[in-house]
């Protein structure tokens, strides 16, 4: 077996396929927004285990997809 290739051996390297990069940033924003309901409902048990900063977490994760989106909004 060999690990490498002669450079006449090579193939052309295939084009990139188009992607719509929206849908993919919409479910992330829905899920990190279903997340922080769900955790907003057990803030008590949270802020009791010393546990806030999964409800922080899912906070960023919704800047950041809204920041995505705001980046991609003309594509």
């Amino acid at each position: 077996m060999r690990f490498y290739l002669k450079l006449s051996e090579r193939e052309a390297e295939p084009t990139p396929k188009a992607l719509d990069s929206k849908p993919i940033i919409r479910a992330g924003l829905i899920s990190w927004l279903l997340v922080f309901v769900g955790l907003a409902v057990f803030y008590p048990a949270l802020s009791d285990a010393g546990l806030q900063w999964w409800l922080h977490t899912s906070v960023v994760g919704i800047s950041l997809g809204i920041i995505g989106l705001y980046i991609i909004r003309n594509d």
